[in-house]
């Protein structure tokens, strides 16, 4: 009780924002995937029923940045979570069908290796009718939309931004389409650095293509019909909205505390800790060696 008691005053003497555990989405009507890769629950979504198929992703409980643990993904074995377009929610962004052509996609990426091509996220095939929409990294952040006609030449655009450098650290990575303008934004934040990658702004303009509806699957950490460039490293928090979220929203992502106030969000403030609470102290040194913290000043 003594030690209890000390790290409670410690704490309470600064006034901190924290949303312990994990965010809150379930308000925004708009968030339509949300894939927490947690351990013994890989394939579930948490908000929708966009249940994916497993195939030899492995749950890291040593290696995560939220929640308790994180996917993990081998090159050499093939590893992959997807689902078929015919399994997809009827407002999952381009899926056949729908009239749902803006996303956003946001997660958290520990990249094992940089020199090689690597897929992140795809709502597309290497098969005809070509790559649509998809994610990946070799020594940059890249996606490119497509019509579906080609993969090189104007027919694709490649959104490029400053170099992965680093292996073995995280990256908080945040992806908006919008195919009615084309307009692009890709924002990656270096955990380790504080800071938007190498410093730089996002990377923002337009495609010139739209990226239609279309029958192919999603495929994190492989691109259909390819048996090579699988993704070497780890996944966290994986969430995917029909629409397009600002850079400050993504940051809100990030930093744990989107929709906080209705998640039962912690405010130590002047030496008060709301009796509704549970302290969890596990949570609150993990997310604090982690930076997941923002500072509230006392009222």
């Amino acid at each position: 009780m003594i030690v209890f008691g000390f790290i409670y005053w410690l704490i309470s003497m600064f006034a901190f924002t924290q949303a312990f555990g994990q965010n809150d989405f379930s308000d925004d009507a708009t968030c339509v995937a949300l894939w927490r890769l947690e351990s013994g629950a890989l394939t579930t979504d948490s908000i929708g029923t966009n249940t994916l198929t497993n195939t030899g992703v492995a749950a890291d409980t040593s290696i995560f940045q939220e929640g308790a643990a994180a996917g993990r993904w081998v090159n050499t074995e093939s590893d992959v979570l997807n689902a078929t377009d015919a399994s997809l929610d009827s407002g999952f962004p381009f899926k056949d069908g729908t009239s749902n052509l803006e996303i956003t996609v946001c997660f958290w990426l520990w990249p094992q290796d940089v020199a090689s091509t690597r897929y992140v996220f795809c709502k597309s095939g290497n098969a005809s009718p070509i790559r649509f929409f998809t994610i990946w990294y070799a020594s940059s952040i890249h996606f490119r939309v497509g019509d579906g006609t080609t993969w090189a030449g104007a027919k694709i655009h490649a959104g490029d931004w400053a170099g992965v450098g680093e292996t073995d650290q995280w990256y908080h990575v945040g992806v908006t389409y919008k195919s009615s303008d084309t307009t692009y934004r890709v924002r990656v934040w270096d955990l380790e650095a504080g800071t938007t990658l190498d410093g730089q702004p996002d990377n923002t303009g337009t495609t010139g293509k739209e990226c239609p509806v279309n029958t192919q699957p999603l495929e994190i950490g492989r691109l259909a019909d390819s048996t090579s460039n699988d993704l070497n490293g780890r996944l966290d928090e994986i969430v995917v909205f029909n629409r397009i979220l600002t850079a400050d929203e993504i940051d809100t992502i990030r930093a744990g505390t989107f929709g906080a106030a209705s998640a039962g969000q912690m405010i130590i403030t002047n030496g008060h800790v709301p009796k509704d609470e549970i302290f969890n102290f596990q949570t609150f040194f993990h997310n604090f060696a982690n930076g997941r913290w923002t500072y509230k000043e006392p009222v």
